[in-house]
């Protein structure tokens, strides 16, 4: 599947282990190990990043990291940069 130049969407939900909506956790895009840009879950556990200049294969998530915490971080490819559940704790 070729990428084209046009911005692309990157978004996705966090949910507690209980499948229950995980409301205010940080979500960070990065890049070669640097953050790009950071967000936060709503009331429903969604989060997205708008506008993604390159191909999503060339980002990473970074989940719930705080400065005592280093969070989960998910490499993103052609199937989960959009609209993916991610549960906290697995």
């Amino acid at each position: 599947m070729a990428f084209s130049q046009e911005q692309t969407k990157i978004s996705g939900k966090i949910e507690r282990q209980t499948g229950t909506p995980a409301l205010g956790v940080p979500v960070k895009l990065l890049k070669d190990g640097k953050v790009q840009d950071t967000t936060y879950t709503n009331q429903a556990g969604k989060f997205s990043f708008e506008e993604v200049k390159e191909h999503p294969s060339a980002y990473n998530l970074e989940i719930g990291s705080t400065s005592t915490s280093p969070g989960k971080t998910i490499p993103l490819d052609e199937k989960s940069y959009r609209g993916q559940t991610i549960r906290l704790g697995e």
